[in-house]
């Protein structure tokens, strides 16, 4: 091999080994999806629903997030738990409540109980509220947490 063609070859060596390098990953919060509620659901901030959890003694507090997430973070006490991203378990929960039942929703932030208040309201559920913010709301405004 020529001696000129060397450092060329080094060259683009080099630059296929830094271009195939990973870029450095951040840790950057996800924001829940955006999604048109339907107008009969409220949003409420953690002292609403803290209000909502006081005044009204037939309220299910339904907890959509995963069983791990639970047992991280705890839950608001006297939630019911239904998987939303287990369709046997959120349809096995959900198949017990009444449709004129007032339910509070709430996940981690608040992606996935829109997305349950969509799949429920769908189906006829007419007092549908969601935590806004979800747990993680929640637990900032310190409202107190079962684990």
């Amino acid at each position: 091999m020529p001696r000129l063609h060397l450092p060329a070859l080094l060259i683009l060596a080099s630059l296929l080994i830094a271009a195939c390098s990973p870029a450095p990953v951040e840790n950057v919060r996800t924001d829940p999806p955006l999604i048109k509620l339907p107008a009969s659901v409220k949003l409420l901030a953690p002292d609403d629903a803290a209000a909502l959890i006081q005044s009204t003694p037939n309220l299910v507090i339904l907890d959509v997030r995963e069983d791990w997430e639970q047992k991280k973070q705890g839950r608001i006490a006297g939630s019911v738990w239904a998987d939303f991203l287990n369709d046997k378990s959120f349809t096995e929960a959900t198949a017990k409540l009444k449709v004129d039942q007032p339910i509070l929703i709430y996940c981690a932030i608040g992606g996935r109980s829109k997305l349950a208040a969509e799949k429920l309201a769908a189906k006829g559920f007419t007092q549908l509220s969601l935590l806004n913010g979800g747990l993680e709301a929640w637990i900032t405004a310190q409202k107190p947490v079962r684990k």
